[in-house]
């Protein structure tokens, strides 16, 4: 997802979770605007897992990563990491490794965020209490 807190109207996400709201089937997996938050989306789902984020610093590369979203025309959920990566590798960093599950691109991330920690703000949160865990330590 390309999360948008300031204005959410921009947000832009590849839905590979069944519907995001109500708002779409469970086979649909494209670029897509919604207005969607950090903290709408830690109100929508009730599990134990935890949300990890990485906020990417995009200055002129922004345009071409939300071009690149917005043309994705796949109805399968399994690719949801292969688009993501691929979307990353050629608009983003080719140190960003193209994936084809979420783990590969999980340990891709955090590849790229050890070498170039002052381009990438990562977050995690908890999704029982909705807050930002700092340190073990919630924000």
């Amino acid at each position: 997802m390309c999360i948008n807190d300031k204005d959410p109207k921009k947000s832009l996400m590849l839905d590979a979770s069944g519907s995001y709201g109500g708002a779409r089937p469970a086979d649909i997996l494209d670029g897509m605007q919604a207005p969607i938050s950090i903290n709408a989306y830690l109100n929508y789902w009730n599990t134990d897992e935890k949300l990890t984020t990485f906020e990417l610093k995009l200055p002129e590369k922004e345009k071409n990563i939300r071009t690149a979203i917005g043309q994705i025309d796949g109805r399968s959920w399994m690719s949801c990491a292969t688009l993501a990566s691929k979307v990353l590798n050629e608009n983003y960093s080719a140190e960003i490794k193209n994936c084809s599950t979420p783990k590969g691109l999980l340990d891709s991330l955090n590849k790229y965020v050890k070498k170039h920690p002052n381009e990438v703000t990562v977050k995690h949160y908890d999704f029982r209490t909705k807050q930002e865990v700092v340190q073990n330590e919630e924000k």
